[in-house]
Protein backbone atom coordinates (compact mmCIF):
# COMPACT_ATOMS: atom_id res chain seq x y z
CA UNK A 1 0.00 0.00 0.00
CA UNK A 2 1.33 3.41 -0.99
CA UNK A 3 1.62 5.53 2.16
CA UNK A 4 3.01 8.98 2.92
CA UNK A 5 5.89 7.45 4.90
CA UNK A 6 6.74 4.99 2.12
CA UNK A 7 6.82 7.82 -0.43
CA UNK A 8 8.96 10.02 1.84
CA UNK A 9 11.56 7.28 2.13
CA UNK A 10 12.06 7.31 -1.65
CA UNK A 11 12.82 11.05 -1.82
CA UNK A 12 16.28 12.53 -1.41
CA UNK A 13 16.98 14.57 1.74
CA UNK A 14 18.46 17.41 -0.33
CA UNK A 15 15.57 17.72 -2.79
CA UNK A 16 16.41 20.84 -4.86
CA UNK A 17 14.23 23.92 -4.44
CA UNK A 18 14.12 24.40 -8.21
CA UNK A 19 12.48 20.97 -8.55
CA UNK A 20 9.78 22.01 -6.10
CA UNK A 21 9.21 25.11 -8.23
CA UNK A 22 8.88 22.87 -11.31
CA UNK A 23 6.37 20.64 -9.53
CA UNK A 24 4.32 23.66 -8.46
CA UNK A 25 4.25 24.94 -12.03
CA UNK A 26 3.35 21.47 -13.30
CA UNK A 27 0.59 21.27 -10.68
CA UNK A 28 -1.25 24.24 -12.19
CA UNK A 29 -0.87 23.03 -15.77
CA UNK A 30 -1.73 19.45 -14.84
CA UNK A 31 -4.93 20.48 -13.06
CA UNK A 32 -6.38 22.12 -16.16
CA UNK A 33 -5.16 19.23 -18.32
CA UNK A 34 -6.97 16.73 -16.09
CA UNK A 35 -10.16 18.78 -16.23
CA UNK A 36 -9.99 19.06 -20.03
CA UNK A 37 -9.30 15.34 -20.54
CA UNK A 38 -12.09 14.42 -18.12
CA UNK A 39 -14.58 16.54 -20.04
CA UNK A 40 -13.49 14.91 -23.31
CA UNK A 41 -14.01 11.45 -21.79
CA UNK A 42 -17.41 12.37 -20.36
CA UNK A 43 -18.51 13.81 -23.70
CA UNK A 44 -17.55 10.63 -25.56
CA UNK A 45 -19.32 8.44 -22.98
CA UNK A 46 -22.51 10.51 -23.12
CA UNK A 47 -22.36 10.48 -26.91
CA UNK A 48 -22.03 6.68 -26.93
CA UNK A 49 -24.65 6.27 -24.16
CA UNK A 50 -22.14 4.44 -21.94
CA UNK A 51 -22.52 4.52 -18.14
CA UNK A 52 -25.05 6.32 -16.02
CA UNK A 53 -25.00 10.08 -15.73
CA UNK A 54 -24.89 9.76 -11.94
CA UNK A 55 -21.76 7.57 -11.91
CA UNK A 56 -20.05 9.89 -14.40
CA UNK A 57 -20.81 12.93 -12.25
CA UNK A 58 -19.54 11.16 -9.11
CA UNK A 59 -16.29 10.17 -10.87
CA UNK A 60 -15.77 13.68 -12.22
CA UNK A 61 -16.55 15.15 -8.78
CA UNK A 62 -13.92 13.04 -7.03
CA UNK A 63 -11.36 13.92 -9.70
CA UNK A 64 -12.14 17.65 -9.43
CA UNK A 65 -12.00 17.71 -5.60
CA UNK A 66 -8.69 15.82 -5.55
CA UNK A 67 -7.31 18.16 -8.19
CA UNK A 68 -8.34 21.22 -6.16
CA UNK A 69 -6.73 19.79 -3.02
CA UNK A 70 -3.48 19.20 -4.91
CA UNK A 71 -3.69 22.66 -6.47
CA UNK A 72 -4.19 24.22 -3.03
CA UNK A 73 -1.10 22.32 -1.87
CA UNK A 74 0.95 24.86 -3.86
CA UNK A 75 0.24 27.44 -1.16
CA UNK A 76 1.58 25.22 1.64
CA UNK A 77 4.57 26.80 3.38
CA UNK A 78 7.89 24.99 3.12
CA UNK A 79 10.25 25.85 5.95
CA UNK A 80 13.93 26.42 5.11
CA UNK A 81 15.74 23.10 4.76
CA UNK A 82 18.60 24.24 7.00
CA UNK A 83 16.21 24.30 9.99
CA UNK A 84 13.89 21.48 8.93
CA UNK A 85 15.50 19.15 6.40
CA UNK A 86 12.37 17.01 6.12
CA UNK A 87 9.94 19.82 5.28
CA UNK A 88 10.52 19.75 1.53
CA UNK A 89 10.27 15.95 1.52
CA UNK A 90 6.90 16.10 3.26
CA UNK A 91 5.60 18.62 0.71
CA UNK A 92 6.76 16.46 -2.21
CA UNK A 93 5.36 13.30 -0.58
CA UNK A 94 1.91 14.85 -0.23
CA UNK A 95 2.11 16.05 -3.83
CA UNK A 96 2.96 12.53 -5.04
CA UNK A 97 0.23 10.97 -2.89
CA UNK A 98 -2.41 13.30 -4.36
CA UNK A 99 -1.08 12.69 -7.88
CA UNK A 100 -1.29 8.94 -7.34
CA UNK A 101 -4.85 9.33 -6.07
CA UNK A 102 -5.79 11.20 -9.25
CA UNK A 103 -4.06 8.50 -11.32
CA UNK A 104 -6.07 5.87 -9.44
CA UNK A 105 -9.30 7.67 -10.39
CA UNK A 106 -8.25 7.53 -14.03
CA UNK A 107 -7.33 3.88 -13.60
CA UNK A 108 -10.78 3.23 -12.17
CA UNK A 109 -12.22 4.78 -15.31
CA UNK A 110 -10.42 2.08 -17.28
CA UNK A 111 -12.53 -0.51 -15.47
CA UNK A 112 -15.91 1.08 -14.75
CA UNK A 113 -16.14 3.21 -17.88
CA UNK A 114 -14.74 0.62 -20.27
CA UNK A 115 -16.98 -0.18 -23.24
CA UNK A 116 -17.02 -2.37 -26.32
CA UNK A 117 -17.75 0.72 -28.37
CA UNK A 118 -14.63 1.35 -30.55
CA UNK A 119 -14.96 5.13 -30.16
CA UNK A 120 -15.03 4.86 -26.36
CA UNK A 121 -12.16 2.37 -26.30
CA UNK A 122 -9.95 4.53 -28.50
CA UNK A 123 -10.80 7.70 -26.57
CA UNK A 124 -10.19 6.02 -23.20
CA UNK A 125 -6.82 4.58 -24.26
CA UNK A 126 -5.61 7.89 -25.70
CA UNK A 127 -6.71 9.82 -22.61
CA UNK A 128 -5.10 7.37 -20.18
CA UNK A 129 -1.82 7.54 -22.09
CA UNK A 130 -2.05 11.35 -22.01
CA UNK A 131 -2.59 11.29 -18.26
CA UNK A 132 0.37 8.93 -17.86
CA UNK A 133 2.64 11.21 -19.89
CA UNK A 134 1.45 14.17 -17.79
CA UNK A 135 2.80 12.46 -14.64
CA UNK A 136 6.38 12.37 -15.97
CA UNK A 137 7.50 15.34 -13.75
CA UNK A 138 6.95 13.04 -10.74
CA UNK A 139 10.16 11.26 -11.78
CA UNK A 140 12.05 14.34 -10.54
CA UNK A 141 11.09 13.36 -7.01
CA UNK A 142 10.99 9.57 -7.08
CA UNK A 143 11.31 6.93 -9.78
CA UNK A 144 9.41 4.42 -7.66
CA UNK A 145 6.49 6.83 -7.31
CA UNK A 146 6.55 7.50 -11.05
CA UNK A 147 6.49 3.79 -11.88
CA UNK A 148 3.52 3.43 -9.52
CA UNK A 149 1.56 5.70 -11.87
CA UNK A 150 1.85 3.04 -14.61
CA UNK A 151 0.22 0.45 -12.38
CA UNK A 152 -2.60 2.71 -11.20
CA UNK A 153 -3.39 4.04 -14.70
CA UNK A 154 -2.76 1.22 -17.18
CA UNK A 155 -3.17 -1.98 -15.13
CA UNK A 156 -6.95 -1.59 -14.67
CA UNK A 157 -7.40 -0.98 -18.41
CA UNK A 158 -5.35 -4.07 -19.28
CA UNK A 159 -7.43 -6.04 -16.77
CA UNK A 160 -10.67 -4.95 -18.44
CA UNK A 161 -9.38 -5.81 -21.90
CA UNK A 162 -8.17 -9.24 -20.79
CA UNK A 163 -11.78 -10.46 -20.63
CA UNK A 164 -11.86 -10.25 -24.40
CA UNK A 165 -8.89 -12.55 -25.01
CA UNK A 166 -11.23 -15.20 -26.38
CA UNK A 167 -12.04 -13.06 -29.39
CA UNK A 168 -8.39 -12.13 -29.89
CA UNK A 169 -9.33 -8.54 -30.67
CA UNK A 170 -7.39 -6.97 -27.85
CA UNK A 171 -4.25 -9.10 -27.63
CA UNK A 172 -2.21 -6.89 -29.98
CA UNK A 173 -3.61 -3.76 -28.37
CA UNK A 174 -2.49 -4.91 -24.93
CA UNK A 175 0.95 -5.76 -26.33
CA UNK A 176 1.15 -2.27 -27.83
CA UNK A 177 0.17 -0.74 -24.48
CA UNK A 178 2.92 -2.68 -22.69
CA UNK A 179 5.46 -1.66 -25.34
CA UNK A 180 4.38 1.97 -25.03
CA UNK A 181 4.65 1.82 -21.24
CA UNK A 182 8.18 0.40 -21.45
CA UNK A 183 9.13 3.13 -23.94
CA UNK A 184 7.81 5.85 -21.63
CA UNK A 185 9.71 4.33 -18.71
CA UNK A 186 13.02 4.35 -20.59
CA UNK A 187 12.40 7.85 -21.97
CA UNK A 188 11.51 9.25 -18.54
CA UNK A 189 14.53 7.55 -16.93
CA UNK A 190 16.82 9.11 -19.53
CA UNK A 191 15.14 12.48 -19.00
CA UNK A 192 15.64 12.16 -15.25
CA UNK A 193 19.34 11.38 -15.73
CA UNK A 194 19.83 14.38 -17.98
CA UNK A 195 18.03 16.72 -15.56
CA UNK A 196 19.99 15.33 -12.59
CA UNK A 197 23.32 15.81 -14.37
CA UNK A 198 22.40 19.37 -15.33
CA UNK A 199 21.38 20.15 -11.76
CA UNK A 200 24.60 18.71 -10.36
CA UNK A 201 26.64 20.77 -12.83
CA UNK A 202 24.65 23.89 -11.99
CA UNK A 203 25.07 23.31 -8.25
CA UNK A 204 28.82 22.75 -8.66
CA UNK A 205 29.20 25.96 -10.66
CA UNK A 206 27.10 27.90 -8.17
CA UNK A 207 29.10 26.54 -5.23
CA UNK A 208 32.32 27.50 -7.00
CA UNK A 209 31.01 31.01 -7.68
CA UNK A 210 30.05 31.46 -4.02
CA UNK A 211 33.18 29.97 -2.42
CA UNK A 212 36.44 31.73 -1.61
CA UNK A 213 39.04 29.63 -3.38
CA UNK A 214 41.78 30.13 -0.79
CA UNK A 215 39.88 29.46 2.43
CA UNK A 216 36.87 27.51 1.11
CA UNK A 217 34.58 29.75 3.14
CA UNK A 218 31.69 31.62 1.59
CA UNK A 219 32.89 34.62 -0.41
CA UNK A 220 31.57 38.18 -0.23
CA UNK A 221 28.92 37.53 -2.91
CA UNK A 222 27.51 34.53 -1.02
CA UNK A 223 27.68 36.45 2.27
CA UNK A 224 25.66 39.36 0.88
CA UNK A 225 23.01 37.02 -0.49
CA UNK A 226 22.78 35.08 2.80
CA UNK A 227 22.72 38.29 4.82
CA UNK A 228 19.75 39.62 2.87
CA UNK A 229 17.89 36.31 3.20
CA UNK A 230 18.52 35.98 6.95
CA UNK A 231 17.61 39.61 7.57
CA UNK A 232 14.25 39.08 5.93
CA UNK A 233 13.70 35.94 7.98
CA UNK A 234 14.59 37.80 11.18
CA UNK A 235 12.15 40.54 10.19
CA UNK A 236 9.33 38.02 9.70
CA UNK A 237 10.08 36.11 12.89
CA UNK A 238 11.07 39.21 14.94
CA UNK A 239 14.30 37.57 16.07
CA UNK A 240 17.65 39.29 16.70
CA UNK A 241 20.54 38.78 14.33
CA UNK A 242 24.21 39.28 15.22
CA UNK A 243 27.31 39.90 13.13
CA UNK A 244 30.98 39.39 13.95
CA UNK A 245 33.57 41.09 11.75
CA UNK A 246 37.04 39.64 12.29
CA UNK A 247 40.31 41.14 11.11
CA UNK A 248 43.74 39.53 11.43
CA UNK A 249 46.04 41.91 13.30
CA UNK A 250 49.09 43.24 11.42
CA UNK A 251 48.64 40.75 8.62
CA UNK A 252 50.51 42.93 6.10
CA UNK A 253 53.61 42.43 8.25
CA UNK A 254 53.25 38.65 7.91
CA UNK A 255 53.06 38.94 4.12
CA UNK A 256 55.93 41.40 3.86
CA UNK A 257 58.20 39.44 6.24
CA UNK A 258 57.36 35.80 5.51
CA UNK A 259 56.00 36.02 1.96
CA UNK A 260 52.51 35.72 0.52
CA UNK A 261 52.59 31.92 0.34
CA UNK A 262 53.14 31.65 4.10
CA UNK A 263 50.60 34.38 4.65
CA UNK A 264 48.02 32.41 2.68
CA UNK A 265 48.71 29.34 4.81
CA UNK A 266 48.08 31.36 7.95
CA UNK A 267 44.86 32.72 6.46
CA UNK A 268 43.70 29.16 5.88
CA UNK A 269 44.34 28.36 9.54
CA UNK A 270 42.38 31.39 10.68
CA UNK A 271 39.58 30.46 8.27
CA UNK A 272 39.39 26.98 9.82
CA UNK A 273 39.09 28.57 13.25
CA UNK A 274 36.30 30.84 11.97
CA UNK A 275 34.50 27.87 10.40
CA UNK A 276 34.77 25.72 13.54
CA UNK A 277 33.13 28.45 15.63
CA UNK A 278 30.18 28.92 13.28
CA UNK A 279 28.69 25.76 14.75
CA UNK A 280 24.97 25.93 13.99
CA UNK A 281 23.61 25.08 10.54
CA UNK A 282 22.17 28.59 10.34
CA UNK A 283 25.49 30.32 11.13
CA UNK A 284 27.28 31.76 8.10
CA UNK A 285 31.08 32.08 8.01
CA UNK A 286 32.63 34.06 5.15
CA UNK A 287 35.79 35.75 3.96
CA UNK A 288 34.73 39.27 3.03
CA UNK A 289 38.13 40.86 2.38
CA UNK A 290 41.86 40.15 2.20
CA UNK A 291 42.37 39.27 5.87
CA UNK A 292 38.83 40.07 6.98
CA UNK A 293 36.20 37.50 7.92
CA UNK A 294 32.60 37.58 9.08
CA UNK A 295 30.26 35.32 11.03
CA UNK A 296 26.53 35.95 10.76
CA UNK A 297 24.51 34.56 13.67
CA UNK A 298 20.73 34.50 13.08
CA UNK A 299 18.58 34.40 16.19
CA UNK A 300 21.47 35.57 18.38
CA UNK A 301 21.81 38.54 20.73
CA UNK A 302 24.91 40.33 21.98
CA UNK A 303 25.67 37.84 24.78
CA UNK A 304 25.62 34.83 22.47
CA UNK A 305 27.71 36.63 19.85
CA UNK A 306 30.28 37.64 22.49
CA UNK A 307 30.69 34.01 23.60
CA UNK A 308 31.34 33.02 19.96
CA UNK A 309 33.93 35.80 19.66
CA UNK A 310 35.73 34.64 22.82
CA UNK A 311 35.85 31.06 21.57
CA UNK A 312 37.21 32.27 18.24
CA UNK A 313 39.97 34.30 19.89
CA UNK A 314 41.05 31.28 21.90
CA UNK A 315 40.98 29.10 18.78
CA UNK A 316 43.27 31.54 16.96
CA UNK A 317 45.64 31.67 19.94
CA UNK A 318 45.88 27.88 19.92
CA UNK A 319 47.15 28.03 16.34
CA UNK A 320 50.45 29.11 17.92
CA UNK A 321 51.52 31.23 14.93
CA UNK A 322 54.45 33.41 16.05
CA UNK A 323 54.56 37.15 15.39
CA UNK A 324 57.34 37.87 12.82
CA UNK A 325 59.16 40.56 14.83
CA UNK A 326 58.52 39.26 18.34
CA UNK A 327 58.61 35.56 19.17
CA UNK A 328 56.79 36.22 22.43
CA UNK A 329 53.69 37.37 20.55
CA UNK A 330 51.27 35.29 18.51
CA UNK A 331 48.95 35.86 15.60
CA UNK A 332 45.77 37.50 16.91
CA UNK A 333 42.47 38.86 15.62
CA UNK A 334 40.37 41.90 16.43
CA UNK A 335 36.62 41.33 16.51
CA UNK A 336 33.74 43.77 16.23
CA UNK A 337 30.26 42.71 17.32
CA UNK A 338 26.81 44.14 16.80
CA UNK A 339 23.34 42.69 17.14
CA UNK A 340 20.09 44.12 15.80
CA UNK A 341 16.44 43.29 15.88
CA UNK A 342 15.00 44.28 12.48
CA UNK A 343 11.99 45.76 14.32
CA UNK A 344 12.91 47.11 17.72
CA UNK A 345 10.18 48.25 20.11
CA UNK A 346 10.57 51.58 21.89
CA UNK A 347 8.84 53.01 24.91
CA UNK A 348 5.26 53.95 24.18
CA UNK A 349 4.68 50.99 21.86
CA UNK A 350 6.30 52.53 18.79
CA UNK A 351 8.65 50.54 16.57
CA UNK A 352 12.02 51.58 15.22
CA UNK A 353 12.75 50.55 11.65
CA UNK A 354 16.24 49.05 11.54
CA UNK A 355 18.10 48.72 8.27
CA UNK A 356 20.59 45.99 7.31
CA UNK A 357 23.32 48.58 6.79
CA UNK A 358 23.04 49.52 10.47
CA UNK A 359 24.18 46.05 11.54
CA UNK A 360 27.07 45.91 9.09
CA UNK A 361 28.26 49.44 9.77
CA UNK A 362 28.02 48.98 13.54
CA UNK A 363 29.99 45.72 13.52
CA UNK A 364 32.56 47.25 11.17
CA UNK A 365 32.87 50.31 13.43
CA UNK A 366 33.35 48.03 16.44
CA UNK A 367 36.12 46.10 14.65
CA UNK A 368 38.06 49.30 13.91
CA UNK A 369 37.51 50.41 17.49
CA UNK A 370 39.07 47.11 18.61
CA UNK A 371 42.07 47.93 16.44
CA UNK A 372 42.40 51.35 18.05
CA UNK A 373 42.20 49.85 21.54
CA UNK A 374 45.32 47.76 21.00
CA UNK A 375 44.19 44.84 18.83
CA UNK A 376 43.49 41.29 19.98
CA UNK A 377 40.33 42.81 21.42
CA UNK A 378 36.58 42.32 21.24
CA UNK A 379 34.40 45.42 21.01
CA UNK A 380 30.60 45.53 21.01
CA UNK A 381 28.79 48.33 19.21
CA UNK A 382 25.08 48.98 19.64
CA UNK A 383 22.82 48.85 16.61
CA UNK A 384 22.51 52.61 16.10
CA UNK A 385 21.99 55.09 13.31
CA UNK A 386 25.26 57.01 13.80
CA UNK A 387 27.23 54.99 11.25
CA UNK A 388 24.55 54.72 8.56
CA UNK A 389 24.79 57.09 5.56
CA UNK A 390 22.09 59.75 5.36
CA UNK A 391 20.60 58.42 2.06
CA UNK A 392 19.81 55.14 3.82
CA UNK A 393 18.36 56.89 6.87
CA UNK A 394 16.02 58.89 4.66
CA UNK A 395 15.12 55.99 2.38
CA UNK A 396 11.41 56.00 1.44
CA UNK A 397 11.30 52.21 1.38
CA UNK A 398 8.59 50.84 3.62
CA UNK A 399 10.22 47.55 4.53
CA UNK A 400 13.75 47.28 5.94
CA UNK A 401 14.18 43.98 4.07
CA UNK A 402 14.14 45.95 0.81
CA UNK A 403 17.46 47.61 1.64
CA UNK A 404 20.35 45.66 0.19
CA UNK A 405 23.46 45.32 2.42
CA UNK A 406 26.23 47.71 1.54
Amino acid sequence: MLSLKAITNTISDDFPEENIARLKKHNIQSFWLHMGLALVLLSSLVYAHVGSIRSLIIWFGFLTVTGFIRLNHNSSEIKPSKFDPSSSKIWVSKYILLTTLMSSLWGAAGVFLFSEEPVVQTTLIILLISVLIATIPVVLASRAAFFAQFITILAPLAFSMSYNFSSGDHIMLIICLVALAVTIIFASSYLNQVITQLQETQQALQAQAETDQLTQLANRRAFDMSFKKEWRRSTRERNPIALLIIDVDDFKLYNDTLGHYTGDEYLKKVANAVRSNARRPSDIAARIGGEEFAILLPGTGVDGAYRVAERLQKSVERLDVKYPLDKNRKLTVSIGISSCSPKQSKEGGNTDIVFPAMLIKSADYAMYQAKREGKNTIVVEGCGMHSVPEPIKDSPLKEPSDVVPV
